[in-house]
């Protein structure tokens, strides 16, 4: 008798913990931005609950559900921090959203969604090198060579469709150092996702600097400046 009158109040007490909102709340850590990586393309996915007394830290379970695909987190020691990694590569981006189930006193079961609306991870383009320095010391036949390497990784496929090589400033000898400098290779120039694209120079002066600029098709960077230096 006194057992049923303890399961009794334990439901009541569940039943009433539901009806007054008794409830685990989510917390997103993830960053909005992260800079895209190509290698193993992993990124960390984090939540964070608190959760109240009626609710076991064993009896609660989290899920990243990302752009259709389900990815179990897992906890901390302390049941309150949950974490997983995501692989995705040559993307800008990825939608996430968190499904909470928990049971209170392992009678009643619940779940949410967080947020409410998946909310989307932008993965960002690294920043390319804004100077390159070529090393054009020794003796130059017919010019100085050099390789300015490209990379991209949030597109599956990125092409250069323009390309300049402008002078530092309107200085005749700027003018005359940008003059000097040419690219051996011309636009529509293709690279794929992860891979380097080498775009060779050539530079009639030992010392010559100058911007070159290049156009593309990338969203993230649809132009690019560097300042680059033959120098020995």
């Amino acid at each position: 008798m006194r057992r049923r009158g303890v399961l009794a109040f334990a439901a009541a007490g569940a039943l009433l913990c539901c009806l007054a909102g008794c409830d685990v709340r989510l917390h997103d850590e993830t960053p909005l931005r992260v800079v895209a990586q190509h290698g193993l393309g992993l990124y960390e996915i984090t939540a964070r609950i608190d959760r109240p007394a009626l609710v076991a830290h064993d009896s609660v379970f989290v899920t990243a559900l990302i752009d259709g695909q389900s990815l179990h987190l897992a906890p901390d020691p302390t049941g309150l921090v949950w974490r997983g990694f995501y692989s995705v590569r040559c993307r800008p981006g990825f939608h996430l959203q968190y499904r909470a189930i928990w049971s209170v006193q392992s009678l009643v079961t619940r779940s949410k969604l967080v947020p409410a609306t998946p909310r989307r991870v932008a993965l960002l383009e690294p920043a390319e090198p804004q100077q390159v320095r070529i090393d054009s010391s020794g003796e130059g036949r017919g010019g100085w060579p050099g390789v300015v390497h490209l990379q991209f990784v949030t597109e599956p496929m990125t092409t250069i469709t323009g390309l300049r090589i402008e002078p530092l400033s309107p200085t005749r000898e700027d003018r005359e150092a940008a003059a000097a400098i040419v690219a051996l290779s011309q636009p529509p120039l293709a690279v794929s996702c992860g891979s380097t694209l080498d775009l060779p120079l050539r530079s009639q002066l030992q010392r010559a600097a100058a911007y070159l600029t290049l156009e593309t098709d990338n969203p993230q960077v649809p132009a690019l400046r560097m300042r680059v230096a033959f120098a020995p």
